[in-house]
């Protein structure tokens, strides 16, 4: 008995025992969630090496596109593929920008799922058409036109990197480079973008972007009065730029590169014949670091010249999605309008049915009392007959 008393002393004695917070991180929630994304994004050794080993190995991101700067057209198929000795597989993703008409376009099979989610009676047979146009609604292509953001985008562009200091660019030796060889290059040029360079040419950029758009608001006084949103918003971007430099993006992103496992260095390498042609480019980017135990590089490699577009299997998928002999494609404004009016049409029905069902129960009811108010008032006539014959 003594023995059992002493037992149940002392485990009273460790509930009401005080803890130490530091030792035990799991009694404080938010710092045992930190911990707890901190270590899913932790890679040990054994996982980086299992990776390399059995995912980033085999896999491969391709693209074949054709650029038309003067129609203001962007046309690509992307590709992922997975190729293993076990197993393989792909996936193609056809997309067509049209910045003149406001209009995206790409195969309705990548968007089928998720379509089919919300329609699956009628999707599979709607869906016929090989691809699908999506269009920015009038309201938004009313304001400003596409084509002005895109010309002012572009320019913004080239103009930043004109303004690249000359400390950024190195000639490379290109006697062992493979690529070089593939391309048929006669020199490479090498141009490094740490995060402050980075951030420097997205700053010229916004600042030469809100020039051209503020040339493009003052040449259309009527369309954009001073009270106009986007007028507004243009001369708050003007008073921004004004007060900071560019610069100051290049700070703000090497504050994120800090305390984030984002790296904005880039190594880009342009490949040029003996014309100075651009015949092709290799970029190298780099993710993660020590917060999360490993490090990821991308390298993107981009073949400008003919023979490699003519070549390249993803071609002939292309010049059939988006070619001049095409099938045309399926309005994806008007499909989405009909099926918000479909919608829409269901809903009355179902709500004009709850109004017959409250109709049809309340002549019941109606009905109901009426019939009972009748017998209550024969009954009380009989009674009264009854009362004046005894009298």
């Amino acid at each position: 008995m003594a023995d059992f008393e002493a037992l149940q002393a002392a485990k009273q004695s460790e509930k009401v025992k005080p803890t130490n917070p530091a030792a035990n991180p799991v009694k404080s929630s938010t710092p045992g969630a930190i911990s707890m994304v901190l270590d899913m994004l932790h890679k040990t050794p054994e996982q980086v090496a299992a990776t390399n080993a059995y995912q980033y190995k085999y896999l491969t991101f391709n693209s074949v596109s054709q650029y038309l700067p003067k129609q203001r057209q962007f046309k690509s198929v992307y590709s992922y593929d997975y190729a293993a000795p076990t197993i393989s597989s792909s996936v193609q993703l056809p997309l067509a920008l049209d910045f003149n008409t406001s209009k995206v376009t790409l195969d309705p099979a990548l968007i089928m799922p998720l379509v089919a989610l919300a329609n699956p009676e009628d999707t599979p047979t709607q869906m016929t058409a090989h691809t699908v146009d999506f269009g920015l609604p009038e309201a938004i292509t009313s304001r400003v036109p596409t084509a002005v953001i895109y010309d002012a985008a572009i320019n913004a562009m080239q103009a930043s990197m004109a303004e690249l200091a000359p400390e950024h660019f190195s000639a490379v030796d290109i006697r062992e480079d493979e690529f070089a060889k593939q391309v048929g290059a006669a020199r490479a040029v090498k141009v490094n973008f740490g995060s402050k360079q980075t951030g420097e040419i997205i700053g010229k950029m916004l600042k030469y972007m809100s020039q051209s758009l503020q040339q493009y608001v003052d040449a259309n006084p009527a369309q954009y009065p001073d009270n106009a949103m986007l007028k507004k918003a243009i001369d708050k971007i003007q008073l921004y730029n004004k007060g900071y430099q560019s610069a100051d993006v290049g700070a703000l992103l090497q504050l994120v590169e800090a305390i984030s496992p984002i790296s904005f260095n880039q190594v880009n390498y342009y490949y040029l014949d003996s014309s100075d042609d651009l015949l092709g480019k290799q970029q190298r980017i780099n993710f993660g670091g020590d917060l999360m135990g490993s490090n990821t590089t991308v390298l993107n490699q981009v073949r400008y010249d003919r023979r490699s577009f003519e070549s390249s299997p993803l071609t002939p998928l292309l010049t059939q999605t988006f070619g001049a002999n095409s099938q045309p494609a399926l309005d994806g404004n008007a499909w989405l309008a009909e099926q918000h009016q479909q919608k829409q049409r269901l809903e009355q029905a179902r709500y004009a049915r709850y109004d017959y069902a409250y109709e049809d129960a309340y002549e019941d009811v109606y009905e109901d009392a009426y019939e009972n108010g009748y017998e209550s008032a024969d009954d009380d006539n009989d009674m009264d007959n009854a009362t004046n014959s005894a009298d």
